[in-house]
């Protein structure tokens, strides 16, 4: 797959889905990916994305996170994203590299996967998810839309927050 960057230029694969503990399905009922060039440092990224508590303040989907423990596999959270509340387990964690978390909510499950990449002048963030589940199924096409339009909009929150816009 290529990118392109808002400058044009073209962009290799460059980020690696295989090293998560628990990997999306590409054949879940519900499915989406998608990336963004930031042009910030890494580690700013990463910051922004695992402050769990501080989400709320920059993307107005979600209105609360709790934490149960510190930022390792197996920490849980809970948070409320468009009024749904989701309760979530982390499965992987490599610092300024990885970070993906298995949730379930009402009728859904979900393996939701990050990648963050250094490349020139900033990084690139990836992002894959699929969704299973009895409601997933029976609202399939308007999951699946929504799926890919929040996933758009936390990547443009997550750019707009770490370039200071």
């Amino acid at each position: 797959m290529m990118m392109q960057s808002e400058i044009g230029a073209r962009l290799p694969e460059i980020t690696d889905f295989s090293r998560f503990n628990l990997q999306v399905d590409r054949d879940a009922p519900v499915y989406a990916e998608d990336e963004i060039h930031i042009k910030a440092d890494p580690q700013k990224v990463w910051d922004l994305l695992v402050d769990f508590q501080k989400w709320p303040l920059w993307n107005e989907k979600v209105s609360s996170v709790s934490i149960k423990s510190a930022l390792v596999p197996g920490m849980k959270f809970t948070w409320k994203s468009n009024g749904i509340t989701i309760r979530s387990t982390l499965h992987t964690v490599q610092p300024v590299s990885l970070l993906g978390w298995e949730g379930k909510a009402v009728g859904s499950y979900a393996i939701h996967n990050w990648v963050l990449t250094p490349i020139f002048g900033g990084c690139m963030l990836s992002v894959k998810e699929s969704m299973t589940g009895w409601i997933v199924r029976l609202f399939n096409a308007k999951m699946r839309k929504t799926l890919q339009a929040d996933m758009k909009f936390w990547l443009e929150k997550i750019k707009s927050e770490c370039e200071g816009r």
